[in-house]
C-alpha cells in the first residue's frame, strides 16, 4: 500500500499529510483485504464515503470556475457533464494510471472504467480532507 500511495502522490502532484486517507481512497468498495503495516492490522474504510466528497468537490470547484468566467448557466452544464461524467472521469484516471493503483481483492484481475472514475473521485475527496 505505502508504493501506490508514493505512486498516487507522484501521479497527482500532492503529497498526502495523512496517507491513510490516501490508502482509503484506493481501497475499492467490497474490498476484505485488511492492511498489514508493521505487524499490524489496520481497518481501512473502503473509498465510497471518499469518493462522494470527491465529487462534490469537483463539482464546486467546476461551478467556481464556470463562475469566475461569466458564461452562460449552459455553459455551465456542458462543462460539468464534460468533466464530472464517469466516462470523463476514468479517462482521466486512465491517463494518471490510477488503475494500476487501486487496492482491491485478490479475485479481480483488472479495474473496470467504474472502479476506475470511483477511485479518481475518491483521491480527490482525499486531497480535499487532507
Amino acid at each position: 500500500a505505502a508504493a501506490k500511495v508514493s505512486q498516487t502522490e507522484a501521479a497527482i502532484g500532492y503529497t498526502f499529510n495523512n496517507k491513510m486517507l490516501c490508502v482509503e481512497a484506493l481501497k475499492m468498495s467490497g474490498s476484505a483485504t485488511p492492511l498489514y503495516c508493521n505487524g499490524s492490522v489496520w481497518p481501512v474504510a473502503n473509498n465510497n464515503r471518499l469518493a462522494l466528497l470527491g465529487d462534490r468537490a469537483l463539482g464546486m470547484v467546476i461551478c467556481e470556475i464556470w463562475f469566475m468566467t461569466g458564461n452562460s448557466t449552459r455553459d455551465y452544464s456542458v462543462a460539468e457533464r464534460n468533466i464530472v461524467s464517469r466516462a470523463s472521469l476514468a479517462r482521466s484516471g486512465c491517463a494518471l494510471g490510477i488503475q494500476d493503483k487501486i487496492l482491491f481483492a485478490a479475485s479481480l484481475s483488472a479495474a473496470t472504467p467504474d472502479m476506475i472514475a470511483e477511485t479518481f473521485e475518491a483521491i480527490i475527496g482525499a486531497v480535499y480532507a487532507d
